[in-house]
């Protein structure tokens, strides 16, 4: 099991200024983890921590410091792996039809560029639609047009590695650490600005989102003078686009994703 351990204090001035402590939540959380037999549920183990804390907290009261641990029940874990339930072998299902689609896809497209003796039909580009080898191509295709906007290039690229960045601190942050208070002193630290406020380049994304929506609809909205009909398909095109993919990565996480990092 995983326990979580919370230092929970109300002032230490010497470990950290006021701000940093309203910054961490006047708390702080160490993870470690307990090898029981499996007889052991969490609720137990919960229980018998609380009646450790509770002894302890007795002689750190004067000390404004008291000790909390929690156990989760998703965090204890047994060799008996629990059985599929229909949930997860229908999102199973699912990820492997899609999956299959994308490899009948990409053969046929494979072979309508092998033959190159005549266009796709219309039923041959839908198929191709979902092909691995024409989507890369495109994703990673790097040549530039008239209407390309080069600057969202370098706003991609600034996000991207942003959030990368953050993640990582982020992460090692979580991990078990030496000395937890270093944090405090890193926070105080201005270099640390740019790592604490890194949820911003989330919203560098949903402007450049926005800046390419804004572009597309002009172009095709200018020429015809359809301003209606275009805000309609506009929202249609933008729904097809985007659900497919987002109700799977949803059935995929809500099912079976849990278990490929699960285990004792």
């Amino acid at each position: 099991c995983l326990v979580v351990m919370h230092l929970n204090f109300k002032s230490v001035p010497h470990l950290a200024s006021p701000g940093v402590l309203s910054a961490l939540g006047n708390s702080l959380a160490y993870t470690f983890a307990l090898c029981l037999p499996s007889t052991c549920s969490s609720q137990t183990l919960e229980h018998s921590l609380a009646t450790v804390a509770h002894d302890v907290n007795y002689f750190t009261s004067s000390e404004n410091l008291t000790i909390e641990f929690t156990v989760s029940g998703t965090d204890c874990h047994t060799n008996v792996r629990p059985s599929l339930d229909t949930s997860e072998v229908l999102g199973i299902m699912v990820t492997l039809g899609f999956v299959i689609v994308v490899i009948m896809s990409t053969i046929v497209d494979l072979a309508i560029n092998y033959e190159r003796t005549r266009e796709p039909s219309k039923c041959e580009r839908a198929i191709i639609a979902f092909s691995l080898y024409t989507n890369a191509k495109r994703l990673l295709n790097s040549s530039s047009t008239e209407d390309t906007i080069q600057v969202l290039h370098c706003l991609k690229f600034i996000s991207i590695a942003w959030v990368v960045i953050g993640h990582r601190v982020k992460f090692t942050a979580q991990s078990p650490l030496s000395n937890l208070l270093k944090l405090a002193s890193y926070i105080d630290n201005w270099s640390s600005m740019i790592i604490l406020n890194a949820t911003l380049s989330v919203d560098v994304f949903f402007v450049i989102s926005g800046i390419l929506n804004t572009y597309v609809y002009m172009n095709k909205t200018i020429p015809t003078r359809k301003s209606t009909l275009s805000v309609l398909a506009s929202y249609v095109h933008r729904y097809i686009r985007l659900t497919p993919a987002y109700a799977l990565m949803i059935l995929v996480t809500a099912t079976w994703l849990y278990r490929v990092g699960d285990g004792p």
